[in-house]
This record gives structure tokens, C-alpha cells and sequence, in this order.
């Protein structure tokens, strides 16, 4: 039985250490390697039977370059302020734990050494709470926004809240909902976990930190860990620590297409293509993936982090990649990532 919500308590403020253009029906197929074009040319010669030892693509070889390595696949390269690219757990914005002796959010402080300003607070059972964003606006789904709804149920909303705990695809496709940002929307039962967030002028992290899934029949002892972080450009980013939920929805939507469909989270990771700036083109309605049965269905997510660029920007060559997310040069539409960016 669902337990009813209560009043949310005064939030409590604790210095802990550490802390567009039209879009398309459907998600684009990113090229993968191996395909004989330009998007994924490795400098050699694509025509060998005119037998002159020539690359005749060699004019894209130096336009398109490698995207950045992220050795430890938490979402965020080197190049991009990971001070530990070998470890998934430390990245910049992540929760500081303060007792392993390490920079968790590559700020240059360990754990009691840091004084980053965290606000935890108590949501109960389907509760809800905005969230000003301080230091930026974070542009999502064609508006620029100041605040946000943080979901117990593992959603980030814009506009207005949302409570549901019963995660489909269809309603987090619905006009009827607001656009979301879903870490991992499932049943959560939070009183027992740590929520926060933490402000500053380049990002706001969000977190839920050792959550419990509310499957039929009784509370999940075992625990969920979730970050979001919107950063000032426009991106985001979504970590899935330790996981026990066997069940939910990970992705974010416009709620303004029904159609779309769904995708393999893993796959799209996989296949980013040189000079793009995460998984999108900036004009996508929804990227998303259900997930269901049982744990080892999400083990290619868990302990990982995945870097979005949403709907935002502009595509003024209509290519189908806006500038925010990697068009080099808007006003070609020859040219975009995978293609001399």
C-alpha cells in the first residue's frame, strides 16, 4: 500500500565538503564505424581500384576529429574536467563522498577539505519540490528556464511537477506531461535515501543518493543512486551509480511527439560521432529507453554516465544538427558532426 505524502519539512542547508528548429519524428541513426563515406573516414583510399594509391577523401581527413576519450565511460572526458579518468565515481559535479579520501567532484578538495554548499531536504512517498536554478538558464525543449521540479520518483520536470510513479512510454511521450528529464523514473521510496542539490555558476546537480525501488508486495531494501547535472551550454548529464531497480525509464522528453521511438541508450554512446557534443543533434523530440524484467537488463547502464545535448540551438542549414550541439558550420548544410566537424 502506497503511503500518503506528507507536509515537506523546512530544507535544511549544510556546507558539506564537495560536494530551436523543427525536430524530427524520430531519433536519427548515427553512423557507426565502418561505413564507407566521408562521416567515418580513417585516410584511406576509399576508390583503390582507379590503383593510384590515392585518398580521394582526404579532404575531410584533418576538418573531422576524434571525439574526446572518456576512459572510465562516467560521461565526462578528460578534456572536459574529469580528474580521474579511470574511476566512474569522480567526475565534475558528483556527490562527495566524505569518508574515501578522495576529489569525487574534481573541485580540488577532499572530502572535509571542501566547503561546497549542498541543500538536502525530505520528499515522501510521490512528492515534489522546485528547485531554482541559480548562476544560468538552462535552455531545454525550446524555452529558457530559471527552475526546476526535482520528482522523487527519479524525474526532473520543467513547468510544473509530475507525480506519477508508473513510468511508460507513452506518458513521458504526452503532451499531457511536461517535458522531463528521467535519471531513472520508477516507484522510489526516498525517506530513507539522501536528496540534494547544489548550485553554482556553470551547473545544478541534482541527487538521489541510496533511494529504494517500491516493487509489488513491500519496500526494496537495496539502494539507487542518481545524478543529474544541467550544465550553463545547454547539455546534461545523467549517472546511474550502484543499481538494484530491475524496472524504469532513462532519457528526457519534449512531451510533444508521441511517435518516437524507443532507442538503445548503449548503442547511441557508442556511435557519437566526431564533433558532436553528446547523444543528440539539438533537434530530436525524445531520446529515451524503457528498461524492464529483471537487474541484469540495465547492466549496460549501471555505474555509467551519459552526456545529452537536447533540443536546443538553432539549424539554420537544415542538416538536422543545431549549433549547440556540434554544427561547426551552420550554414552548410554538407558539414555537421560525422561530416567535417
Amino acid at each position: 500500500m502506497r503511503r500518503p505524502s506528507r507536509i515537506l519539512p523546512v530544507p535544511v542547508v549544510v556546507a558539506l565538503i564537495g560536494l530551436a528548429a523543427t525536430a524530427p519524428a524520430c531519433l536519427p541513426e548515427y553512423e557507426g564505424p565502418g561505413d564507407d563515406d566521408a562521416a567515418d573516414d580513417d585516410g584511406a583510399d576509399d576508390d583503390a581500384a582507379d590503383d593510384d594509391g590515392a585518398d580521394d577523401d582526404a579532404a575531410d581527413d584533418d576538418a573531422t576529429e576524434a571525439p574526446p576519450e572518456d576512459g572510465d565511460g562516467d560521461g565526462v572526458p578528460a578534456s572536459e574536467g574529469d580528474c580521474d579518468d579511470a574511476d566512474p565515481n569522480v567526475y565534475p559535479y558528483a556527490w562527495e563522498d566524505l569518508s574515501d579520501g578522495v576529489d569525487n567532484d574534481c573541485d580540488g578538495a577532499v572530502d572535509y577539505e571542501d566547503g561546497d554548499l549542498v541543500t538536502q531536504f525530505t520528499l515522501y512517498d510521490d512528492d515534489y519540490r522546485e528547485i531554482g536554478i541559480g548562476g544560468f538558464v538552462f535552455p531545454f525543449c525550446g524555452e529558457a528556464w530559471t527552475s526546476v521540479w526535482f520528482i522523487d520518483n527519479g524525474r526532473v520536470t520543467f513547468g510544473t511537477h509530475a507525480t506519477s510513479y508508473s513510468e511508460s512510454a507513452s506518458s513521458f511521450l504526452s503532451a499531457a506531461s511536461p517535458p522531463s528529464i528521467a535519471p531513472w523514473w520508477d516507484d522510489l521510496l526516498t525517506e530513507d535515501g539522501t536528496l540534494a542539490y547544489s548550485e553554482s555558476e556553470g551547473a545544478l546537480a541534482l541527487y538521489w543518493i541510496g533511494v529504494s525501488q517500491n516493487p509489488l508486495g513491500g519496500d526494496d531494501p537495496d539502494s539507487n543512486t542518481l545524478t543529474v547535472v544541467l550544465l550553463a551550454d545547454g547539455r546534461f548529464r545523467v549517472h546511474l551509480g550502484g543499481m538494484a531497480a530491475q524496472d524504469g525509464l532513462v532519457g528526457w522528453s519534449c512531451a510533444t511527439n508521441a511517435t518516437v521511438a524507443e532507442t538503445d541508450l548503449t548503442a547511441l554512446v557508442d556511435a557519437v560521432p566526431p564533433g558532436s557534443r553528446g547523444i543528440g543533434r539539438g533537434t530530436e523530440d525524445a531520446v529515451y529507453e524503457v528498461f524492464s524484467g529483471t537487474a541484469p537488463d540495465l547492466g549496460d547502464l549501471a555505474g555509467r554516465g551519459l552526456t545529452f545535448c537536447s533540443r536546443t540551438g538553432v539549424d539554420a542549414d537544415h542538416d538536422s544538427w543545431t549549433d549547440n550541439c556540434g554544427d561547426c558550420d551552420d550554414g552548410d548544410g554538407s558539414v555537421h558532426p560525422g561530416q567535417g566537424c
